[in-house]
């Protein structure tokens, strides 16, 4: 079960996600154990690929939970880096940024947006934006190279 907490300081949001790990199996399991609270990301974690000091500032979705554990979510650096981090095997890393180059794409392009998230397993469906120009779906698997799934260059199936 996922909580999320906000708090609020001067004219800043901050969340804090909070992951219950364990609630409903010790709970189906009649267990009398109390479920363990852990902390998963905060405004003192560092931004994985970010500036050396970079923290995050704004964690901007509320995250994706699935059964192998791995969270993910958008969120924002205190020195503005935005993109999609994913929590995977206990290691917060960073799927895609405006440093990220366009799967498929022309060479030097990068994300300069990124918006809406889904997660499978561990794979990681994301929106991407180009130069705001166009968008597409990229698929970043747990393991390997990211994908288009389909973008403007994507022929439509006709029926």
């Amino acid at each position: 079960m996922a909580k999320t907490t906000f708090l609020t300081v001067g004219s800043r949001i901050f969340l804090f996600w909070l992951l219950w790990v364990g609630a409903s199996t010790a709970l189906m399991a009649g267990s009398q154990t109390p479920p363990i609270l852990t902390r998963i990301v905060d405004t003192t974690h560092p931004v994985p690929g970010g500036l050396p000091s970079e923290a995050f500032e704004l964690l901007m979705e509320d995250p994706v939970l699935v059964s192998d554990r791995c969270i993910a979510f958008l969120a924002v650096g205190d020195m503005g880096s935005a993109g999609v981090d994913r929590l995977r095997r206990g290691n917060l890393e960073r799927v895609a940024d405006a440093s990220t180059p366009v799967p498929d794409g022309q060479i030097g392009d990068v994300f300069t947006d990124i918006d809406t998230l889904a997660l499978e397993g561990c794979d990681t469906l994301f929106v991407g934006i180009v130069n705001d120009a166009y968008a597409g779906i990229y698929l970043q698997p747990a393991e390997g190279s990211a994908s288009v799934v389909t973008d403007f260059a994507t022929p439509v199936p006709r029926s």
